[in-house]
């Protein structure tokens, strides 16, 4: 019985603190985002709910992978990377038609500046994966 009450506590406590956890990542650098994406877009209320979770879900797994970043560059870049391609997807399953529009634009645009950015480092002879990854995740 002891046991059982323990572990109840434990969960409890492990599920509020992940919660907490979360909450706290959103509050530092999750506001400004929505607000870019939210006026970018004109999401109404529930677009912006779900966009929040978006993020919140996209800060908590680069805070997952965030030790790889030291440890393991490159498994550290292609994991953002696919995480990035996740987010996307996900916001593309909230935008309309017209909103998807828009999203589209700025993906394409986000793809030019990588191949220029590519063919600038190619052209310097720095174009080793690790130094592409990491410079392509800062424009996102």
């Amino acid at each position: 019985m002891n046991r059982m009450v323990f572990l109840l506590i434990a969960c409890t406590l492990l599920t509020t603190v992940s919660i907490f956890g979360q909450e706290k990542i959103f509050d530092k650098s999750a506001k400004k985002a929505v607000r870019m994406v939210t006026a970018k877009y004109k999401l109404d209320k529930d677009q912006v709910k779900k966009l929040k979770n978006i993020h919140t879900e996209y800060l908590a797994n680069l805070e997952e992978i965030s030790s790889l970043q030291n440890s393991n560059p490159t498994l550290y870049l292609e994991k953002r990377k696919a995480i990035r391609k996740v987010t996307d997807g996900a916001l593309f399953r909230i935008l309309d038609k017209d909103q998807t529009k828009l999203h589209l634009q700025f993906l394409k645009e986000r793809a030019l500046k990588e191949k220029e950015l590519y063919a600038t480092l190619k052209k310097a002879g720095n174009a080793y994966n690790d130094q592409i990854l990491r410079q392509f995740s800062e424009i996102y």
